[in-house]
């Protein structure tokens, strides 16, 4: 972002928010959606075989609970990615593996 707003000669001190530097240059956040999808493809991967990791991506832990706004839990951000309203429907879906890379590389922006 930093080497689009020299391009762009924005100041620093300017307030245009990184969206609107993004649609000046014409561009998008690549990086991010290439994140999506690899992060789609091995949790796709994940839950298609029987392993310690499955056991842990889907067990509950114990202790307290912390001050402040829980953060998004990982699996509930895959079912978001991939366009999904529960966890149930996300293995269903994983269960086909071609149909799970296509909504891999679908995931939403």
């Amino acid at each position: 972002m930093w080497c689009y707003r020299k391009m762009l000669r924005i100041k620093w001190i300017d307030r245009i928010t990184n969206e609107a530097v993004l649609n000046r240059t014409k561009e998008k956040k690549i990086l991010w959606h290439t994140i999506k999808v690899r992060r789609a493809k091995m949790i796709g991967h994940l839950l298609r075989h029987e392993s310690l990791s499955k056991t842990i991506l889907e067990g509950d832990f114990e202790g307290h609970i912390g001050r402040g706004r829980p953060r998004m839990e990982y699996t509930k951000q895959i079912i978001i990615d991939i366009g999904k309203n529960s966890y149930k429907e996300l293995k269903e879906l994983s269960n086909d593996k071609v149909t799970w890379r296509t909504a891999a590389n679908q995931s939403k922006d």
